[in-house]
């Protein structure tokens, strides 16, 4: 596992962001920090359901980002959670 993918890693460059200020980090930086949080929380939700490996996982995010992303990345993360309920055993 790289250390982008780490959650732990993930946490902490959003302390990181959170405490600099606004103005010393370019929008696709907030952006790319915010991008793999959201990829940790997927991560995370997939677990707390127990559907990690399952066939359909992909489609299941494909799903959640079409109806939620419009949003921002907190709506994809109900719609996967929700979504997700429908692929447990």
């Amino acid at each position: 596992m790289s250390r982008k993918d780490d959650p732990e890693y993930c946490w902490c460059q959003s302390a990181f962001v959170d405490a600099m200020k606004p103005e010393t980090l370019t929008p696709q930086e907030k952006f790319n920090i915010r991008a793999s949080q959201h990829a940790a929380r997927i991560r995370d939700i997939a677990l707390e359901l127990d559907i990690v490996g399952h066939p359909k996982l992909p489609l299941l995010y494909e799903l959640a980002y079409d109806y939620g992303h419009s949003a921002g990345f907190e709506e994809v993360e109900i719609y996967y959670r929700s979504m997700g309920l429908l692929l447990q055993k």
